[in-house]
């Protein structure tokens, strides 16, 4: 079970480096997925490359909202973490 979850983190690392990000970077300048291909060094299908962009752009539209974490410091020193939606604000 261990090697599992193991070979899906180094998947997902691995595939983090090699090509996704310069995936997205060439569909967002408007490279359709033959032409990414065509500019990759590493070598990817067509189909995960549209399997990127197509979880690239769900994420993009999604009405779920996003959050983010923000460290608060006590008098004390202590740090604490809490979750914030993105785009809301709070006085506190």
């Amino acid at each position: 079970m261990e090697n599992k979850y193991f070979a899906e983190a180094l998947a997902n690392f691995t595939s983090e480096v090699a090509y996704k990000k310069a995936v997205l970077h060439l569909h967002e300048l408007g490279y359709s997925v033959p032409e990414i291909e065509k500019q990759l060094d590493y070598p990817v299908s067509q189909q995960k490359i549209a399997d990127v962009i197509e979880k690239f752009e769900k994420e993009k539209n999604s009405p779920e909202a996003q959050y983010t974490y923000v460290q608060d410091v006590n008098e004390f020193g202590r740090k604490s973490f809490r979750r914030v939606e993105l785009g809301k604000t709070t006085d506190g």
